[in-house]
């Protein structure tokens, strides 16, 4: 195995501890394509494009691009704008604690195996208005650069 494995094993590994309360998605890829219950207050990661880097003699390296998907149902109600706003606070908090973590190399225990860690984006909160559920979603966007020994 190379360290993509270790990498993306311990990735999904980290973030189901800290997403403990919420459900897999199936497929992180479409969103509609998740039941409703595993929407309801799902996580998924998505494995995106990867990019050559600068290469050094006998090194091959790559930033292969990640994508956390999150998502909440809310129930919106005339008059009850605060449920919506603690749906929104609460995706926003997973962002952020997700990124705490990512981004700390020793506690996603990945520091022998990352040259770096990038972030692309940070999403803003998006509807997903279905025929009789509403659903909010939002996403992280980053980069993690591995070297190998060709």
């Amino acid at each position: 195995m190379t360290k993509i494995t270790d990498v993306y094993n311990q990735l999904i590994l980290k973030t189901n501890e800290l997403f403990s309360t919420k459900e897999r998605l199936h497929n992180p890829y479409n969103l509609l394509e998740n039941p409703d219950l595993v929407r309801k207050n799902g996580w998924g990661v998505g494995v995106l494009e990867a990019n050559q880097e600068t290469q050094d003699f006998c090194d091959m390296t790559l930033s292969r691009s990640f994508q956390l998907v999150l998502t909440r149902q809310f129930i919106s109600l005339v008059g009850k704008e605060s449920g919506f706003d603690a749906v929104t606070v609460e995706l926003l908090e997973a962002q952020q604690a997700f990124c705490s973590m990512v981004f700390s190399y020793n506690e996603l225990q990945v520091e022998d195996k990352v040259d770096r860690i990038d972030l692309v984006n940070i999403s803003g909160i998006e509807l997903e208005t279905g025929a009789e559920k509403k659903f909010l979603n939002c996403s992280v966007n980053f980069n993690i650069v591995i070297s190998e020994r060709l």
